[in-house]
């Protein structure tokens, strides 16, 4: 028998941090994109600290994913670091859940696949 867990993910009033995981979401015209970041987890890899008054877009967070289709891989900042690597650069309010383990985003994603 498997057991419902409950899933310790980010609260309102918590920021995500350096080697959280992430899923994002973004819009964009090009459906391929949009469903690559709502179906894939990311980890956040760096936060840059900009000048802009509003709280939302002060902080962006570098976002690194792996296994981009290569025809959206111009919207990703390749890494020279890690081979495979790509990198996103998301606002606060792009970044739908974030954890600590990358477990709990697995659970998400496969529940919202089988629209659980």
């Amino acid at each position: 028998m498997k057991h419902i867990k409950k899933i310790n993910t980010n609260n309102n009033s918590e920021e995500p941090k350096i080697r959280d995981w992430v899923i994002c979401k973004e819009d964009d015209d090009n459906d391929e994109f949009v469903s690559f970041l709502n179906d894939n987890i990311g980890k956040i890899i760096d936060i840059e600290k900009n000048d802009h008054q509003n709280p939302i877009i002060s902080k962006y967070y570098h976002v690194e994913f792996y296994n981009i289709p290569i025809n959206i891989q111009p919207r990703f900042t390749s890494s020279f670091i890690k081979k495979g690597a790509f990198t996103r650069r998301m606002y606060r309010n792009e970044i739908i859940v974030f954890s600590k383990n990358k477990e709990d985003l697995e659970v998400i994603l496969n529940a919202n696949k089988y629209n659980l």
